[in-house]
């Protein structure tokens, strides 16, 4: 896969201060139901780069991460960015940062598809239950 397809195709959550508990992961767009969330990066771990028309082709949203992740300067004639084999995006774990939904859920933890819409700024919900989770 290229560096280009997964960013406009592949990158569909954001962390931020959850109302639930600590940190959440948020969508960046709507996700439909049967979509899979966290699609992990199958080539190597590099630096990758794209130029400036590439970038200004991608999504606001995906542009904003790679702002907000990595030092790109206007004089730079490339935009530069790391990933990561076998992690979503830049986050090793991601499901490590989605509060549970328990029955209210509107992705399945296990198979990471959405099971419900999610809409666009909505906190992302899995299935799993905390009585599972370790403490």
């Amino acid at each position: 896969m290229e560096v280009i397809e997964y960013l406009k195709n592949h990158i569909r959550t954001d962390l931020k201060p959850s109302p639930i508990h600590g940190i959440g992961t948020f969508a960046l767009r709507d996700i439909e139901i049967g979509e899979p969330i966290f699609y992990l990066w199958p080539n190597e771990t590099r630096v990758y780069t794209i130029s400036l028309d590439e970038y200004n082709e991608l999504p606001d949203y995906v542009q904003m991460m790679i702002k907000k992740g990595y030092e790109n300067k206007a004089e730079y004639p490339m935009i530069w960015l790391r990933l990561f084999k076998d992690c979503y995006w830049n986050l090793a774990n991601p499901l490590a940062f989605t509060n549970t939904g328990e029955e209210n859920a509107n992705f399945d933890s296990y198979k990471r598809i959405a099971i419900k819409k999610i809409k666009k700024g909505e906190e992302l919900l899995g299935t799993y239950k905390l009585e599972n989770t370790i403490i």
